[in-house]
């Protein structure tokens, strides 16, 4: 069932000249499905937070959210509001 549990989690990577860039992924566990992706070179939880807001606002409320420890933060200000 779609929006059961969604994963949440920061993905960072460079291009082959050096620059650095961040993404903020939101990926529906259930239909594999990106939910919202953000991408930066910079990434603040704010930033982050708002993104799932607007998704949420987009798709509904999941069930569940679930991330790693630095994501959790995230989802903690998201909470917070």
């Amino acid at each position: 069932m779609a929006n059961a549990r969604w994963s949440v989690d920061f993905v960072h990577d460079q291009f082959t000249h050096g620059r650095r860039f961040r993404l903020f992924n939101v990926i529906d566990d259930v239909t594999k499905e990106c939910r919202a992706a953000v991408v930066d070179t910079s990434i603040s939880g704010r930033r982050a937070a708002r993104g799932l807001s607007a998704v949420i606002a987009w798709r509904g409320k999941p069930g569940l959210i679930r991330g790693l420890d630095h994501a959790r933060a995230v989802v903690a200000d998201w909470v917070v509001g």
